[in-house]
């Protein structure tokens, strides 16, 4: 059985491949992801952290707006066996600074 969240979601890609898993925006600046392109796109994501070492117990920092690429981002982390530190980038950039300087992730997104 499933237990991880990328096994889980991998089996919710496996049931239902074409549908929505995430929309952003409207009208115009709608986009939208099914579950099999959420999945490719955050399996490339992940194979590139993994390539450049990303791995178990390895953090990486996110800093982006609101979208369907963070949603891709989170996942791709989470699949490759890491673990995010969110940054909003409407923060200060000394804020930025200090929290990347604490956390010191392997990675930034």
């Amino acid at each position: 059985p499933a237990t991880t969240l990328p096994d889980l979601f991998e089996a919710q890609v496996g049931r239902t491949p074409d549908a929505a898993a995430v929309v952003f925006g409207s009208g115009t600046e709608r986009e939208a992801l099914s579950y099999a392109e959420l999945n490719a796109r955050a399996n490339r994501l992940a194979h590139l952290l993994m390539a450049e070492g990303v791995g178990p117990e390895d953090l990486v920092a996110i800093c982006l707006p609101r979208s369907v690429d963070l949603v891709v981002s989170l996942l791709a982390v989470v699949k490759a066996g890491a673990a995010y530190l969110p940054l909003d980038p409407d923060y200060p950039v000394e804020r930025l600074v200090a929290t990347l300087a604490d956390g010191r992730p392997m990675a930034l997104i």
